[in-house]
């Protein structure tokens, strides 16, 4: 799929090139055998860079898709903190000669802090993006509200000093529970998705539509198809109704009530914010 927005590609061609950096420096001290004070904050500093880009790329995918606005362009403003902050932990010791071991401590405070706020931002725009399945929203839920949590209750410890064993034991759950998540929350939008693709390819829906290149009004099955005209390529994601309460799929059903459980069905209408829908609610993308 190719990538449409600038930002994604601008933040994906920075990722790549400071990460091919990091490895490139990485292979270069090691062929020598041992490296200087310069050499490290090199690698140092270009593996900050990499982070910054991946972080980066995960806000800026929500963002060109105006997904939980305003989670994406926050993130986007918040990143050159913690990336600034590393510049200067890293960089300043090398320039003045030495350390101020008092400086770096409270700057230490501020610096893990902020990188816990932007991958806390981060990881919740990306997992904004994942389409699941009405009776699989609660994971996302719980891997949200369990990740933010977990996410303050390390700026508390960092900034308050907070130890003991139960404290401890709390944010190792958290943690836990708020890396299940992450990893859960992809594989569910793909399970979710399964389903939706078989029925794209054997329902062969048309869809009767106008060009938005050439304004030529033609009919199209669903997936993907060429505009007649101008051979613009269109793609039609077909969104099947499904129960609200139990996520029953409801495409070609005429009753007044859900078959699985009996939970009412609220039909949609005949266009959905201007856009042409019908019982399975189909959308077209260019």
């Amino acid at each position: 799929m190719a990538i449409q927005s600038s930002t994604v590609r601008s933040f994906l061609y920075g990722f790549i090139a400071s990460l091919s950096t990091c490895a490139a420096v990485g292979i270069y001290i090691l062929a020598l055998g041992n490296s200087g004070r310069l050499e490290e904050n090199v690698l140092s500093s270009t593996a900050i860079v990499a982070c910054g880009f991946l972080l980066g790329l995960f806000a800026s995918v929500p963002t060109a898709r105006h997904s939980w606005h305003p989670i994406g362009p926050t993130t986007l403003v918040f990143l050159p903190i913690p990336i600034g902050l590393s510049m200067f932990v890293i960089w300043w010791p090398y320039f003045t000669g030495g350390y101020s071991w008092e400086l770096l401590r409270q700057i230490g405070d501020f610096l893990f802090s902020s990188w816990v706020i932007a991958v806390a931002l981060s990881l919740t725009g990306l997992l904004s993006l994942a389409r699941l399945k009405a009776s699989l929203q609660w994971v996302r839920i719980v891997t949200l509200a369990g990740g933010n949590i977990f996410a303050a209750l390390l700026v508390v410890t960092i900034f308050g000093e907070i130890y003991g064993d139960a404290w401890g034991r709390i944010l190792g759950i958290l943690g836990i529970l708020t890396t299940l998540g992450c990893l859960t929350v992809p594989i569910l939008h793909r399970v979710s998705a399964i389903p939706l693709e078989d029925r794209v390819q054997t329902a062969k829906l048309e869809i009767t539509l106008t060009c938005p290149r050439c304004a030529k009004s033609q009919v199209l099955l669903a997936g993907g198809a060429n505009c007649v005209e101008c051979k613009l390529r269109i793609n039609i994601d077909i969104e099947e109704e499904q129960c609200r309460k139990c996520g029953y799929p409801l495409y070609k059903i005429d009753s007044a009530q859900c078959p699985e459980c009996g939970t009412p069905i609220a039909r949609p209408t005949s266009t959905t914010q201007g856009q042409p829908i019908g019982k399975s609610g189909s959308m077209a993308s260019v």
